[in-house]
């Protein structure tokens, strides 16, 4: 059997778009299999992705040369490692840690795999709720140039010096309208209660994103800010990372 890796970010994207299996509800676990499809070498990120987008921890499955190799990224309350390792005769071979976990195994095991990973889970329902900290309320009149270069002082981001997440409530949304080759892009316009405008974007579930935002009009959000630049012109944009 031929494998056409999946590099591109496009291609990741459809993968995960395409998911809409219900079984998420009823699982702890999350587990998926893209063996016509999902190279192993990107298999992590789009466990990662996955993750995401139902907050469960989330194994991606793909064919190996001898057998079946997988990925998985996890939860906060869910210690992958420590699982799996409960389980560990099922592998050939596994490591990892509390977040993120690697693993080879037979066939003939997955749904043995399945079936025991889920069973062996003891997460609540509180535990399987994303939850969201922010470093500050920010209204937008304290947005400007400056501050997204003083934000900048911070950087690098990543593990360890995570990017300022912050928050306003009681936003109304203008024009929301979805963009991109895949449609996986949302921009839209948050206005707040003194009139205040700030362009905005989003990355995630777009389509889910639109419904809500022509459902309710008025949100809140978090987000962080950066400079935008198109054919010359700067402009502030807010990258939308939560709303409710």
């Amino acid at each position: 059997m031929s494998l056409n890796p999946i590099s591109s970010a496009d291609d990741q994207y459809r993968i995960v778009k395409d998911l809409q299996c219900p079984l998420h509800l009823r699982r702890k676990v999350h587990m998926t299999r893209r063996v016509e499809e999902c190279h192993e070498s990107i298999a992590g990120i789009i466990a990662g992705r996955i993750k995401e987008r139902y907050y469960r921890p989330t194994f991606v499955l793909t064919k190996g040369e001898t057998g079946v190799k997988g990925s998985g990224r996890s939860i906060e309350a869910y210690d992958m490692f420590a699982e799996m390792s409960r389980c560990r005769e099922l592998f050939t071979k596994f490591g990892g840690h509390k977040l993120a976990a690697g693993l080879s195994l037979e066939e003939e095991k997955v749904e043995v795999f399945r079936k025991r990973i889920n069973e062996l889970a003891d997460l609540t329902e509180e535990d399987l709720q994303m939850k969201v900290s922010i470093d500050m309320r920010l209204p937008f009149p304290y947005i400007n140039e400056e501050l997204i270069h003083e934000l900048k002082i911070l950087e690098p981001f990543g593990k360890g010096n995570g990017k300022p997440l912050f928050a306003e409530s009681k936003l109304r949304v203008i024009q929301p309208r979805i963009f991109g080759k895949n449609r996986n892009v949302l921009k839209c316009r948050l206005e707040d209660q003194q009139g205040n405008q700030m362009e905005a974007v989003y990355f995630g579930e777009v389509e889910d994103c639109l419904r809500q935002m022509e459902k309710k009009q008025i949100m809140s959000f978090t987000y962080y800010p950066s400079i935008n630049e198109y054919m010359g012109r700067r402009t502030i944009q807010l990258t939308i990372v939560n709303y409710q």
